[in-house]
């Protein structure tokens, strides 16, 4: 074959190169973090309600269990287990109440900022009720894949850091996509996770990659 034969010869292709696209890069900063807002509808996702009545629970666990204890192992009365399951119960309708209230005051909404790099990740509640609702404005735009902003839509909201999970130290990651949420466990700590479906997968194995210590779980 002559060295002209050689010349006219076609470029052999990548057929990898769409493998090497970051698949959050619209949630990519500077940085090299990656960040994002996401609007809770609090109508359809009970997770503060769940959030307290797992605390009564437990607390009532621990408070039964200290009963026992002190008891020398003579167990308590059925009075005394009757009083103590009623207190609680009118706790539990006070933390109901508590939990319509102040998801009424915010509109039934929970806004939410999530910052993500390779150490952990970040759970910040908008605090501000007008930013709140500029972002909630945002999210439904973006609903229709209009734009991918949404690194520029999380930036520069007020938000203070209510949650953060350091990944060497998560021990378990479970999915939800129906209500499109990821919840990070550790030994005693929980944050939840909130990302729109186009971007659930690729946060998803993220968090698997980033946390060895971890059993997965995905529904």
């Amino acid at each position: 074959m002559s060295q002209s034969q050689y010349q006219t010869m076609p470029e052999p292709q990548d057929v990898f190169a769409d493998y090497n696209d970051d698949p959050l890069e619209d949630f990519r900063k500077e940085d090299g973090s990656y960040q994002w807002a996401y609007a809770v509808d609090l109508h359809k996702d009970l997770f503060m309600l769940e959030v307290v009545f797992i605390a009564l629970g437990i607390s009532f666990l621990l408070i039964l269990g200290t009963m026992l204890f002190a008891s020398g192992g003579r167990g308590i009365d059925l009075q005394t287990a009757a009083i103590l399951l009623g207190c609680f119960l009118v706790i539990g309708l006070i933390g109901l109440g508590s939990w319509w209230f102040v998801s009424a005051m915010y509109g039934w909404t929970s806004g939410m900022v999530f910052r993500m790099d390779e150490e952990g990740i970040d759970m910040r509640q908008v605090k501000d009720q007008a930013e709140k609702t500029e972002l909630i404005g945002k999210v439904t735009a973006l609903t229709g894949a209009l734009t991918h902003n949404y690194g520029t839509m999380a930036a520069g909201l007020n938000a203070s850091t209510d949650a953060h999970s350091t990944f060497k130290n998560v021990t378990g990651i479970s999915g939800d996509r129906r209500r499109n949420r990821i919840t990070v466990r550790s030994v005693i700590f929980f944050n939840m996770i909130y990302v729109d479906d186009e971007h659930y997968d690729a946060v998803f194995d993220y968090l698997a990659r980033h946390c060895p210590n971890a059993r997965i779980k995905d529904q």
